[in-house]
């Protein structure tokens, strides 16, 4: 996985950030059909390498703001990403995802893309998500070890990828 365009710093106001991470990665190049709770990676096994994405230069803690998700699909995938405060237990491309409980105590929020408004042009999808953020709903995150947050790209619904398809997730962040 590249990270690319890290540390965006879009409008310092009164001491908060607005901070974008955004991780590319390349699919495995198959068209192997995903299963509902599949994770989607690069990774097509837990020695590879790190298989969550690392959203780096967030700062030690803030707010979470909006997620996107670019894909080169024609399919409309049901997607959701897990954001987690440290690494979570390695997960493998096309496999359910296999949370311990460990994981859960690292989990900040999930963005869901299911409601989110489609956006198509170029053989890419791009779905928006943002999180309710009304009074006591704000998501906080304290990064646990640096500045970044972790990541866990997972389809809720069937769909067939394009071989070697191109993702690029994005989390928008209001940093302290």
């Amino acid at each position: 996985m590249t990270a690319v365009a890290n540390d965006f710093d879009n409008n310092a106001e009164g001491g908060i950030t607005s901070k974008n991470s955004v991780v590319q990665f390349d699919r495995a190049n198959t068209a192997t059909a995903y299963e509902a709770g599949d994770v989607i990676s690069d990774q097509a096994s837990i020695d590879t390498g790190a298989n969550a994405l690392q959203f780096k230069n967030v700062g030690k803690g803030g707010r979470l703001d909006h997620a996107m998700v670019c894909m080169e699909e024609d399919d409309t995938a049901n997607l959701e990403l897990w954001v987690f405060d440290s690494e979570p237990t390695g997960q493998v491309d096309n496999v359910a995802l296999a949370l311990v409980a460990a994981d859960m105590a690292k989990l900040v929020c999930v963005y869901s893309f299911a409601d989110a408004a489609k956006k198509s042009g170029g053989g890419f999808q791009a779905y928006v998500a943002t999180l309710d953020t009304e009074g006591a709903n704000i998501k906080r995150y304290c990064c646990a070890a640096g500045e970044t947050l972790w990541g866990l790209l997972v389809t809720r619904s069937a769909f067939t990828p394009t071989a070697s398809g191109q993702f690029t997730v994005s989390l928008e962040v209001q940093a302290d």
